[in-house]
C-alpha cells in the first residue's frame, strides 16, 4: 500500500509515475490516477517456504528490470522489502544510468541472517556485499524508523539518509468507542518473525487468573497451523483463530476492540521495523499492547498509547491488563491518543507532504540526485 499511496501523491504533484509491482499475471495499463502499473507476473503469498520465496522475489527482478530498460525515467524509487528490488534498481542504474533512491521498508539481510536463514558462509557474504553495493550505489536511502537508520547506517556507513516514516490511513479508518466487551486482536502475518507463541503464553495466564478477556486472532502464514495445535494442546478457551482479513474491512471487523496486539520475536533487527498493523491500529484509535523494544516501545510510552508486553513475563502483563479493565478512563485516553497520534504524525498527508519536499529539495539543489 505504501508504493500505491507515495505514487498517487507523486503523480498528483505533477510528476509522471511509472508503479512496478508483482501479481498474479502480468500487465501494463494507464490507471484513473494517470499513473502507469505494470504488473510482473511473481505469484507471491505468505505461506510460501523459503525456496518458493526466493524465486517469487528473483522472477520480479528479472521481469523489472526487462520493463524497465523501456523507461525513460529521470528518478527510480525503490521501496524494498525483498533485497532483490535493490537488485533492480542497481541494474538499471548500470544499465541506464538512472539514479535511484533506495527506501529500506524491512533491514535485509540482517532480519533473515537474525532468524537463522540463509545459513551458508560464502551465501552470507555474497549477500551482505550485494547490498553495500546496493547502498554505495543509491543516490538517497530512505528509512521508515529512526532505529533503522541508526543501525544500517552505522553497520554499513551509510552516510546519505532520510527519514519517512509508515503510514496511518486516518482517511479510510475512522476510530470506534471501545466495546464493553474485553477483545484484544491480533491481526496479520503469523510467520516465525511473528513470535506469536506469547500471546498463547499470554492467553494462557490470563485464563488460569480467571481475567475474562478475549484473543482474536486474524491472518495466516507459515506457522498458524503449528500455533492453533499448540493452543489446542494447552487448552485456551479464550483464543480464537480467524482467517485474514482485507484492510478495508478493519473497521468491521475490530469495531469495538478493546486493543491491538502487535507481535514480533524479540530481536534488535526485529524492533526496527515499522509494521502496517501498528499504524493501522492507531488510526482506528485502538491501545497498542506491544510485546517488543525499540522505538515502538518509546513511542507508545511517550504518547500514552499503550502498554508494553514484555513476552518474557506474561503474568506481568495479565496484571496489566487486570488494572485496565478497571480503569475505564485510562483506555479511553489511551484511544484517543493513539488516533491524536495517527492523525498528526503518520497521516497519507502528512507523510506525502514530506515526500513532496523532499523531492523539491533534490530539485532546487539542480536536478535529481546523482
Amino acid at each position: 500500500m505504501r508504493p500505491e499511496i507515495l505514487s498517487r501523491a507523486l503523480q498528483g504533484a505533477g510528476h509522471s509515475v511509472t508503479l512496478m509491482h508483482g501479481g498474479e499475471t502480468s500487465s501494463s495499463t494507464v490507471d484513473g490516477w494517470g499513473r502507469r502499473v505494470v504488473s510482473i507476473k511473481s505469484p507471491y503469498h505468505q505461506g510460501m517456504g523459503t525456496i518458493r520465496r526466493m524465486t517469487s522475489f528473483f522472477r520480479f527482478a528479472f521481469g523489472a528490470v526487462k520493463a524497465g530498460r523501456k523507461c525513460k525515467a529521470d528518478l527510480i524509487y525503490a521501496s524494498s522489502t525483498p533485497l532483490t528490488v535493490g537488485i533492480i534498481a542497481l541494474a538499471l542504474k548500470k544499465m541506464t544510468g538512472m539514479p535511484y533512491i533506495f527506501e529500506v521498508r524491512d533491514v535485509w539481510p540482517e532480519v533473515p541472517f537474525s532468524l537463522g536463514y540463509l545459513r551458508p558462509q560464502l551465501l552470507r557474504k555474497l549477500i551482505v556485499s550485494l547490498t553495500q553495493s546496493i547502498y554505495r550505489n543509491a543516490a538517497d536511502m530512505v528509512f521508515l524508523s529512526p532505529q533503522a537508520q541508526e543501525m544500517v547506517c552505522k553497520l554499513y556507513r551509510v552516510r546519505k539518509w532520510s527519514l519517512l516514516s509508515n503510514f496511518s490511513q486516518t482517511d479510510l479508518f475512522q476510530p470506534t468507542p471501545l466495546g464493553s466487551a474485553k477483545r484484544i486482536v491480533y491481526f496479520g502475518s503469523m510467520g516465525v518473525a511473528n513470535g506469536l507463541d506469547a500471546l498463547l503464553l499470554l492467553a494462557a495466564e490470563c485464563q488460569l487468573s480467571r481475567i475474562e478477556v478475549q484473543f482474536e486472532l486474524y491472518g495466516d502464514g507459515s506457522e498458524r497451523s503449528a500455533l492453533e495445535e499448540r493452543a489446542r494442546r494447552m487448552g485456551l478457551t479464550n483464543l480464537v483463530f480467524f482467517g485474514p482479513i482485507a484492510k478495508k474491512q478493519l473497521p468491521e471487523k475490530l469495531k469495538g476492540a478493546w486493543a491491538s496486539y502487535v507481535s514480533f520475536l524479540p530481536d534488535p533487527w526485529l524492533e526496527t521495523c515499522s509494521p502496517n498493523k501498528f499504524y493501522d491500529s492507531l488510526a482506528l484509535g485502538l491501545p497498542i499492547f506491544l510485546n517488543v523494544k525499540g522505538w515502538m516501545k518509546e513511542l507508545i510510552g511517550k504518547e500514552n498509547c499503550g502498554i508494553y508486553c514484555d513476552p518474557a513475563n506474561p503474568t506481568a502483563t495479565a496484571d496489566q491488563i487486570k488494572e485496565l479493565m478497571e480503569d475505564e478512563a485510562r483506555r479511553n485516553e489511551m484511544a484517543t491518543n493513539s488516533r491524536l497520534l495517527a492523525v498528526k504524525h503518520f497521516s497519507s498527508s502528512v507523510i506525502s507532504s514530506r515526500l513532496m519536499a523532499m523531492m523539491a529539495d533534490w530539485q532546487a539543489a539542480g536536478g535529481y540526485p546523482q
